[in-house]
């Protein structure tokens, strides 16, 4: 093999760590450990009552955990009720998408998609609120999403409208997988929940006797039953099974902020399949794909205010850029017109001319020629422990 750095020049983010988000403990605050539901992604989901509620505005939140994206699975979606409404993951995707839907053959659904917000394996915690001609979505207590698509994909066979927890509708007409994560502390209220008073419970356990509240599915007692007195009782399906996890406290919780990266080449044009990367401190937090438009949105999950971005691409395309700011809850555009890539083959020996020298740190200075001293950028790649070559950026 050779050693082969192309592309250094490029995108993407998410990232990691520490910000703290508000929590008004007027209730005890969440452990540690929490009782959750945890579903195999197989067949295990909770069903709840049918004709869930009446109201015509609601606020649907709790925490939840894809461990793996199946092809459109649910956090919840009710069909059964006076809105039809669900949380998902887009396709296979780590996109975080909500839709409502106005009829029972599922004509005029709508919703807002999130690409890469979802990092598997994380909680977050995600809210709702729907009324009958508009949606919010929050991640973590902050809006993420308005209504943004419409939708004219109808399911066939027409499913039989139902409400569940980690699961679809369409999942009993053939479709859709159930959930392979987790999930805690779900509850539905009457009304809509401001993001003030989502922070403000974000990290507390309710009691199920809070105004405005529907039902609280806490799963503490090993079962979906209602904690609030209303009694809408859920009952665990398939392999479904409360367990104890670790949920996130407020000073571990990083935020998170959107990116949207347009890339282009030198004569203005699209660029498809570019693959970026986003870099805090030389350590890759987060990558994404550009589609057919050139655009490329993601998350990045991190307390630092800039991230680097690689881009690389099969077409000899690709770009640096250092320091690009980003904005914590919010998202920020990015005009990237990418250069050609530089392309370098080699093998790293000891001195004796033979011996492969492993794990060295290979970099490429760009001086600058005004001062011959300044490096304007240092791309860079670990040789493979095994024989001191690398073939990639």
């Amino acid at each position: 093999m050779k050693l082969r750095f192309a592309s250094w020049f490029g995108l993407l983010a998410g990232v990691g760590l520490l910000a703290q988000l508000s929590s008004l403990h007027a209730q005890p605050a969440i452990t540690p450990t929490n009782h959750v539901l945890d579903l195999d992604g197989k067949d295990a989901y909770v069903e709840l009552p049918a004709n869930l509620f009446t109201n015509d505005v609601v606020t649907v939140e709790g925490w939840v955990k894809w461990r793996t994206f199946g092809d459109y699975s649910r956090f919840f979606e009710f069909s059964d009720a006076a809105l039809m409404v669900g949380v998902i993951n887009y396709a296979k995707a780590p996109d975080l998408r909500f839709q409502s839907v106005l009829t029972p053959q599922y004509a005029g659904q709508s919703g807002s998609q999130s690409p890469g917000q979802l990092v598997p394996g994380q909680w977050m915690h995600v809210a709702m609120v729907a009324g009958t001609n508009f949606s919010k979505l929050y991640s973590n207590g902050h809006l993420l999403a308005t209504l943004g698509y419409s939708n004219t994909w109808t399911p066939s066979p027409a499913p039989v409208l139902k409400n569940f927890l980690g699961r679809s509708v369409v999942k009993e007409a053939g479709g859709n997988p159930d959930l392979d994560g987790q999930m805690a502390e779900v509850r539905l209220w009457a009304g809509e929940r401001s993001a003030n008073e989502i922070q403000a419970n974000l990290f507390t356990r309710l009691t199920g006797q809070e105004p405005g509240l529907l039902a609280l599915w806490n799963f503490a007692d090993g079962t979906a039953r209602d904690a609030s007195p209303h009694g809408r009782n859920g009952t665990l399906g398939g392999s479904a099974r409360i367990t104890e996890s670790t949920l996130p406290a407020a000073a571990m919780l990083p935020p998170w902020s959107r990116l949207l990266v347009q890339v282009t080449d030198t004569a203005g044009g699209s660029v498809p399949n570019v693959n970026l990367r986003a870099l805090v401190d030389g350590v890759e937090v987060g990558s994404a794909t550009s589609d057919a438009q050139g655009n490329a949105p993601f998350s990045v999950w991190t307390s630092a205010s800039a991230v680097d971005l690689i881009a690389s691409s099969t077409n000899d395309l690709g770009g640096w850029q250092f320091a690009v700011p980003i904005a914590h809850y919010a998202e920020r555009t990015n005009a990237w017109k990418l250069g050609r890539a530089l392309h370098v083959a080699g093998r790293a020996v000891a001195l004796d001319g033979k011996t492969p020298q492993a794990n060295l740190v290979v970099e490429l200075v760009k001086v600058n020629e005004a001062s011959k001293s300044q490096p304007l950028s240092r791309p860079s790649a670990t040789l493979s422990p095994s024989e001191g070559e690398r073939d990639g950026v």
